[in-house]
């Protein structure tokens, strides 16, 4: 039976971390001013665009540059 220590562990391996997940998404880093103050760019994503994982960014690169 597992112990309240690895079912801790194990929802903390599973819970979805927003942060991570925005750090492979290169636009997402850019902070933007508005009024006075500094803000981080919300993306949402629709049918008309799609942003690119930077492993994604990376590969594409990579074939242009090699292949």
């Amino acid at each position: 039976m597992p112990t309240q220590s690895d079912i801790q562990q194990a929802i903390q391996e599973l819970s979805f971390n927003p942060y991570t997940v925005r750090e492979d998404f290169p636009i997402l880093s850019e902070i933007f001013k508005r009024g006075e103050k500094q803000v981080p760019l919300v993306y949402l994503d629709n049918a008309a665009t799609t942003q690119k994982p930077r492993q994604v960014l990376d590969t594409i690169l990579h074939y242009y540059h090699h292949e």
